[in-house]
């Protein structure tokens, strides 16, 4: 028990942020695939269209050319693999703050960040384009 607890304080003391000083944006999700898809494809030119529901950019060219239909499911494939790492650094967070709260340290709880998924029926509008 001893050693383990000497781990926790190791484990404790590696962390250099505090856990209140994280900010979380609220279309972090959005962010994400957005600079999957630059990575993925390049950064797309154009003019950006807000609250359209559908397309996010709209090409200033000629024409723009649709994703095939691989591509898409390869998109899908990687936002459910990101979706599953951002869940899986969640637990491990709760496992270090529970490791941290069975050492003795006081650790204040925090409301759960509010990251539910926007309503399908409406298109897309964030709070800063109203």
């Amino acid at each position: 028990m001893l050693k383990e607890l000497q781990l926790v304080r190791m484990s404790a003391s590696l962390i250099k942020i505090a856990y209140d000083d994280v900010i979380v944006p609220k279309n972090v999700d959005v962010q994400i695939v957005s600079e999957v898809l630059d990575q993925k494809f390049g950064r797309r030119h154009g003019k950006v269209v807000r609250c359209t529901g559908k397309a996010g950019v709209r090409e200033t060219g000629a024409s723009s050319s649709r994703l095939s239909i691989g591509e898409v499911n390869s998109l899908k494939e990687e936002v459910t693999t990101l979706k599953g790492q951002v869940a899986a650094q969640g637990k491990r967070m709760n496992m270090i703050v529970q490791a941290l709260a069975m050492s003795g340290l006081q650790i204040p709880t925090m409301p759960a960040p509010n990251v539910a998924p926007p309503s399908t029926s409406q298109p897309f509008c964030p709070d800063d384009t109203e």
